[in-house]
């Protein structure tokens, strides 16, 4: 197949929802790169302007060698590893705090009179729950869906408290497969429609 410009995308977040959505363990999952979410999904608001950056390790292989020296296979001695990393920037967010938190260590005081929103957060250590997961993006009439069915988040690192930049909580979440065995579903929905749509 030749060369297609056409086919080449660079992704902002979902206007509407924003880029990264979570909900519990066992949410019904969405099967399109536009099917609607269950209302059990809550957005995560702003993500930093590095987005969100897949990482993760490499599978690992030995190699096992014969009497007389031939390299005769290559063992599998640890699979690879999907992870997918980003900064969360809303501080004031419930939903971010109860994610990063735990729900039952975040008391949120509606604003009243002159005094503004309350937020009150217990840190017991304890690293976010599991759940599933969802990264939406587009470009132009493009959309992409990556499912986290078995995410598992830890918070890696707390950006300085400047003046010059924005506070922000490092997130890493870790794909583990779900009961069929796999660790993301990825969707794409091209804008090629078809002529007499």
């Amino acid at each position: 197949m030749s060369q297609t410009a056409s086919n080449v995308a660079a992704f902002s977040p979902n206007a509407t929802t924003g880029g990264i959505l979570r909900a519990p363990l066992g949410t019904p999952l969405p099967t399109s790169a536009s099917a609607a979410l269950d209302p059990a999904f809550v957005p995560l608001g702003y993500v930093n302007v590095d987005g969100v950056q897949p990482t993760g390790d490499a599978a690992t292989s030995e190699d096992q060698f014969a009497w007389g020296g031939d390299n005769v296979a290559a063992l599998q001695t640890q699979g690879s590893v999907k992870r997918y990393t980003f900064k969360l920037i809303e501080v004031f967010n419930k939903d971010v705090a109860e994610f990063l938190f735990g729900a039952d260590n975040v008391v949120v005081t509606p604003a009243a009179g002159a005094v503004g929103t309350l937020i009150a957060i217990e840190d017991t250590g304890a690293e976010p729950e599991p759940g599933v997961f969802v990264i939406d993006a587009f470009y132009k009439g493009k959309r992409m869906r990556r499912v986290l069915p078995n995410g598992h988040p830890l918070i890696t690192a707390e950006d300085p408290l400047v003046h010059t930049a924005l506070s922000a909580t490092e997130c890493q979440i870790t794909c583990l497969k779900d009961a069929e065995g796999k660790r993301q579903y990825i969707y794409l929905q091209n804008d090629d429609v078809a002529d007499g749509a």
